[in-house]
């Protein structure tokens, strides 16, 4: 009769109007540690049924809740909250005070899982707004979860609304920001794409238009003229031919001075050395 009335008394306690969710999986807990199995149900049940729980506090009550299935020997639940927990933490490690067959069979459900839960969130523009659809994938069988999308432009506050999908003004300026996530059991985030920290964004179109040549503003003493340090390396070579072209025609007016002047007598000519 007495684990009755306590059973009355917490369920009593944990009506949602004067607890929280995560105060009922505090007395689950305290109720598995004390091996009160038919108390810790009831507490995670309505801790599940709340609303306020935290994605690893969720981790934690399935954890919870399967080793206490567990040592029911009900396979089927057992075999539920596994589901339910590879679908939100794949790889899951559980305290070493749980049983190593625990353990084991969460690696046989993981293995014919279909992967972790995911939220899939897309941003379609139309003339003067941007519609944001939302899916969630890979929901585990029994679960219910509820989409929300949230958008705001730039600077201004987040509208949410339930469901998945939402619209939004397209501003000129700053496009739209945008996130969407699934919640599950006891009101936690499952899964999310984009975050309020962390927003998706979808940026605002592109004019197009023709980029008009400008031409450079000279401020005095300034020259658009090459430095000679920027004179291309190709250039020393035609400063070379010169100098030879340039040698050649000196002994050519030589010679002819020389016949004009002399004849061609004694006429000995050198020519310059180019180095």
């Amino acid at each position: 009769m007495m684990p009755l009335l306590v059973a009355c008394s917490l369920l009593c306690a944990w009506s949602p109007l004067t607890t929280r969710a995560d105060e009922s999986l505090d007395a689950g807990f305290t109720a598995l540690d004390q091996g009160d199995f038919d108390v810790a149900a009831a507490a995670f049940d309505a801790a599940l049924a709340g609303d306020g729980l935290s994605r690893p506090e969720l981790v934690a009550l399935l954890e919870a809740r399967a080793a206490l299935h567990f040592a029911l020997h009900d396979e089927a639940a057992l075999d539920a909250d596994l589901g339910w927990l590879a679908a939100l933490d794949p790889g899951h490690a559980f305290g070493d005070d749980r049983p190593p067959d625990l353990a084991r069979r969460f690696v046989e459900i993981e293995q014919h899982h279909p992967g972790a839960l995911e939220v899939v969130a897309t941003a379609l523009p139309s003339d003067a707004s941007v519609g944001v659809r939302a899916r969630v994938e890979r929901v585990p069988e029994g679960m219910d979860v509820r989409l929300r999308v949230c958008t705001r432009q730039e600077r201004a506050a987040w509208r949410c609304v339930d469901g998945g999908q939402a619209s939004s003004p397209l501003s000129a300026s700053g496009g739209v920001y945008y996130y969407a996530e699934a919640l599950g059991p006891g009101g936690a985030v499952v899964a999310s794409a984009g975050s309020a920290s962390d927003p998706l964004h979808l940026a605002p179109p592109v004019e197009s238009g023709v980029v008009e040549p400008t031409t450079p503003t000279l401020t005095p003493g300034t020259s658009t003229e090459p430095s000679a340090q920027e004179v291309p390396s190709r250039g020393h070579g035609l400063a070379i031919g010169l100098g030879i072209g340039g040698g050649a025609l000196l002994v050519a007016l030589t010679v002819v001075l020389a016949l004009t002047l002399g004849g061609n007598a004694g006429i000995h000519v050198r020519a310059p050395t180019v180095r």
